[in-house]
């Protein structure tokens, strides 16, 4: 089966949303309220599964904190709910101010509009337009389902609804992972960084820079090692991400000052 990742915008925070098909009032059992996140901005992303027969179902919605270059490694998230129950064929994830606190039925609920309007048209996921939480069609529809969530230093910065679609988590690793970073620069209004780019702008630093190396990392993705277009190596190198966030300044002894900057980090999380 196919399967696709699309970026859908950017959701805003406060640090504490509500897990739930948004035809349940707050107090319902089957939805997840106060749930705790890292406040600030979130990319969001459906990943879309061809079902053959069955048609595109969407196989998961997922939030990455934008301070966060998520990889999609296994081992980076758990399982942290398994009963979102969904009664109407969606779910999403919304900020707590957003959602509504009346007991209105869901026919006199402007906000349940919303969403439906969303999950029922083109790509059945998108983003609210307060930008305060995203909503999608459910996989096959009604049921109950798992939420998995990745954490940092005690909050969790990334989270995946999972609609448990048939082979999905075997592909979403490598779609994600570029997606992710592809859509961190738009949202900053950078360019992707790739092995044919030439006059790199890094920000904070005077002139532009050129790639002499590169290699691909676990923790951080396609790194880049830079050299100065007008000093060359008679100044320090840089090591960049795709998206030219600098992760090791100068740097004389190429990627080994990288293997040296994670193991001094590994260190300090010990």
């Amino acid at each position: 089966m196919k399967t696709t990742s699309k970026y859908l915008g950017a959701a805003e925070f406060s640090g504490k949303v509500i897990i739930s098909d948004p035809c349940y009032d707050r107090g319902t059992r089957c939805a997840q309220a106060d749930f705790p996140v890292m406040p600030g901005r979130y990319l969001v992303f459906a990943v879309h599964s061809d079902e053959g027969d069955m048609g595109r179902r969407v196989a998961a919605l997922v939030f990455c904190h934008k301070g966060f270059v998520l990889r999609m490694y296994k081992d980076e998230w758990k399982e942290v709910l398994s009963n979102i129950g969904v009664d109407s064929g969606q779910c999403g994830i919304f900020d707590d101010t957003i959602y509504p606190q009346s007991k209105d039925s869901p026919e006199n609920n402007p906000f349940y509009d919303e969403c439906c309007d969303i999950t029922l048209h083109g790509d059945e996921a998108g983003i609210l337009q307060s930008r305060k939480g995203a909503v999608s069609s459910s996989g096959y529809g009604d049921g109950c389902y798992g939420l998995r969530a990745v954490e940092f230093e005690g909050e969790f910065v990334a989270l995946l609804l999972d609609y448990d679609l048939e082979k999905m988590r075997l592909v979403m690793s490598s779609l994600l992972a570029r997606q992710t970073l592809a859509a961190m620069a738009k949202d900053e209004n950078k360019v992707v960084i790739t092995r044919n780019s030439e006059h790199i702008c890094i920000e904070g630093h005077v002139g532009t820079w050129h790639i002499i190396g590169e290699r691909d990392s676990e923790r951080h993705g396609k790194l880049f090692l830079l050299e100065h277009d007008a000093y060359g190596d008679d100044a320090a190198c840089l090591i960049v991400n795709e998206i030219g966030k600098i992760l090791v300044l100068n740097v004389y002894n190429g990627f080994l000052d990288y293997e040296e900057w994670v193991a001094s980090h590994e260190d300090e999380e010990t």
